[in-house]
């Protein structure tokens, strides 16, 4: 332990090694350095009587010249040439706080958003039906006859009116029967007005539900409402359509898809009707590509192309019917010539099926182009199951083999 020189205001304190060696130009004198040593070995021995006998230590008591008790005052900066009592007149670094770098925020990865599980699509050609009486005088079974002669897969039935309510049930009931056994389905299809979206969703959801008497009908697969324009009576606005649309997903059975029939995007369309908001509840898109004065090939590939932005399966419409019926002020169409470029249109723009508006207005033309193209859109046909003789439905995968089918043995 140190102890300070008898000289006022001077601290001893502990320094450098060097310090101690004689001739160092310190402020002590070579000279008085033995009595440094004497204080510190009676201060040794006092502290170590202290000790034994239990006595508390008193350095006034000793009359021992006690160290000062403030703290030391900081030394130089400049270790080399440190003397006793020099005091860093520089003042304390400023402290510099030096900001920590910003951590990178961790970005997990997005979730990807998986699409929405696509229900049944038709494949194929297919065939809408109007007026019931006018549709082979009303008989199901010449109907289902006619449509298996020309390759026709999918019957778009109307089963009901705004004034009417769900009037179709009779014909759904004699088409469901006259189509067991063949590859046929039956989708209802209705018009909205929107003016009650709930009650024009009640309707339709009522014929999703019909299921015909006996063991083995088939059941209905899809519905397909037909959202028109406010031209055409329809109050299409995107709360309307959004809420028809909700409503009527709650009220389908399980499985249900939801073929949603819209006006082709035209110049005038694009912008103000809701076709995003339709595609967000629908399995797919069907358009209407009446092309009246325009190139039937051209409205069939660019309501293809810009619908699929919407990620949905697309199934166009073509127009059945002349142009002159529908609005007078234009020519007789070329129906052999428009119906063909539409096919081709459809085929080239690889869509699953299509269809054709109505079987009240389709003449021989139209009737041979969907003959001619009844292979286009199809997939291979599967084969019953050999045992159970079903018949799946068209557009579906068939029976895949069972475990033992699929591990058997291959003779060599």
């Amino acid at each position: 332990m140190l102890v300070a020189k008898s000289r006022p205001h001077v601290e001893m304190l502990a320094y450098p090694r060097r310090v101690l060696l004689p001739g160092d130009p310190g402020d002590v004198p070579v000279r008085g350095r033995p009595v440094y040593f004497a204080l510190l070995s009676l201060t040794v021995c006092l502290t170590g009587a202290a000790a034994a006998s239990g006595a508390p230590l008193s350095w006034h008591s000793a009359n021992v010249p006690t160290v000062a008790s403030r703290p030391a005052p900081p030394l130089a900066r400049n270790a080399d040439h440190v003397r006793i009592g020099d005091v860093d007149k520089t003042g304390p670094r400023p402290v510099v706080r030096v900001p920590r770098p910003a951590a990178a925020p961790v970005r997990l990865p997005a979730k990807p958003v998986a699409p929405r599980p696509t229900g049944w699509v038709p494949r194929g050609t297919g065939m809408w039906i109007h007026e019931w009486p006018k549709t082979m005088r009303g008989n199901a079974q010449l109907v289902v006859r006619r449509a298996r002669a020309f390759g026709i897969t999918t019957l778009y039935l109307r089963t009901g009116t705004r004034k009417g309510g769900f009037d179709g049930a009779p014909q759904l009931r004699a088409l469901l029967a006259a189509t067991r056994g063949t590859q046929i389905q039956v989708v209802p299809w209705d018009f909205p007005t929107l003016e009650n979206p709930r009650a024009d969703a009640l309707r339709l959801a009522r014929a999703a539900r019909y299921h015909a008497g006996g063991t083995g009908k088939p059941q209905i697969h899809a519905v397909a409402p037909d959202i028109e324009t406010p031209s055409e009576g329809a109050r299409s606005s995107s709360a309307r359509v959004n809420l028809y649309l909700r409503t009527l997903r709650s009220l389908l059975p399980p499985g249900t898809s939801i073929l949603s029939t819209v006006p082709w995007p035209s110049e005038q369309r694009r912008g103000r009707f809701p076709y995003a908001v339709v595609a967000r509840h629908s399995d797919a898109l069907m358009p209407m590509t009446y092309w009246y004065s325009r190139n039937p090939a051209s409205v069939t590939a660019f309501s293809v192309r810009w619908l699929r932005q919407f990620h949905r399966p697309v199934l166009p419409v073509g127009q059945g019917y002349d142009s002159k019926v529908d609005a007078s002020y234009l020519p007789h169409s070329n129906q052999p010539h428009e119906i063909g470029l539409f096919m081709r249109a459809a085929r080239l723009s690889r869509v699953p099926g299509v269809s054709v508006w109505s079987w009240q207005t389709s003449g021989s033309a139209q009737w041979r182009a969907l003959a001619a193209y009844r292979h286009a859109f199809s997939p291979p046909q599967a084969r019953p199951h050999p045992r159970t003789g079903h018949q799946p439905v068209a557009g579906s995968q068939p029976p895949q083999p069972g475990f033992r089918q699929r591990h058997r043995k291959i003779p060599t």
